[in-house]
């Protein structure tokens, strides 16, 4: 029979991590990637054998990374507060994959995020908000030349749209301390959250964007 799960909360890092975990037996640590209700089904069909321990994605459910996340709050309150036209963009997997999948937990807006109005809601697929979307079309209706990324991840979907921003004319802005990621491994190797982070950031500041801090930022609309 499958077991009920309970809940908790754990600090890594800067990151506060919310852990579902159910069942009986030996541990097994099920790393998902979203939100656990988009795996609850399988979950539970493992708690009839293992002491399934399964943390959420960090930006998804009740996961967040604490300072990047107030981060990201603040440039849309921000921006709100300046007239700047706020983007927010929504990640759905193809497929049948349960990890942003559509209708599922894991693909829905964090909280706080979808608390707050927004000017355009992009959906879409590929690591670029640019790609199958209707965002430069918009950008261009509202003569729109600059663009502000923020968000998750900063290897992934950040850096994919502020290349993708860069290539198609438009000025750059890429906030460090309002984008995140995690510690990733692969069959190439493993690198950590930090590092990875870093490495985007310098990337990014050699020719595609102007890396800046949140602060500073809103400083700049400030004395506009």
């Amino acid at each position: 029979m499958a077991a009920e799960f309970s809940t908790s909360a754990i600090a890594v890092r800067d990151c506060r991590i919310r852990l579902m975990r159910g069942g009986a037996g030996d541990p097994l640590l099920y790393l998902h990637g979203a939100s656990g209700a988009s795996w609850l089904p399988f979950l539970q069909t493992l708690t009839a054998k293992y002491d399934v321990i399964a943390p959420e994605h960090p930006g998804f459910g009740e996961s967040d990374t604490p300072g990047s996340l107030d981060n990201i709050l603040h440039a849309m309150d921000s921006a709100r507060a300046h007239g700047v036209p706020v983007v927010v963009v929504r990640h759905a997997a193809k497929g049948d994959r349960g990890v942003f999948k559509e209708g599922t937990e894991g693909w829905n807006l964090h909280k706080d995020v979808a608390a707050r109005p927004a000017d355009l809601l992009v959906d879409k697929n590929l690591p670029s908000s640019f790609a199958g979307t209707n965002l430069e079309k918009w950008l261009r209706e509202n003569q729109i030349d600059t663009l502000t990324v923020s968000g998750y991840m900063t290897q992934m979907c950040c850096d994919s749209t502020a290349r993708e921003g860069f290539h198609r004319g438009y000025k750059v802005e890429f906030l460090s301390d309002a984008t995140g990621t995690l510690t990733v491994g692969n069959d190439s190797g493993k690198v950590a959250d930090k590092d990875l982070h870093n490495s985007v950031l310098v990337t990014q500041a050699s020719m595609f964007a102007k890396v800046m801090g949140t602060a500073d930022w809103i400083k700049k609309l400030d004395e506009k």
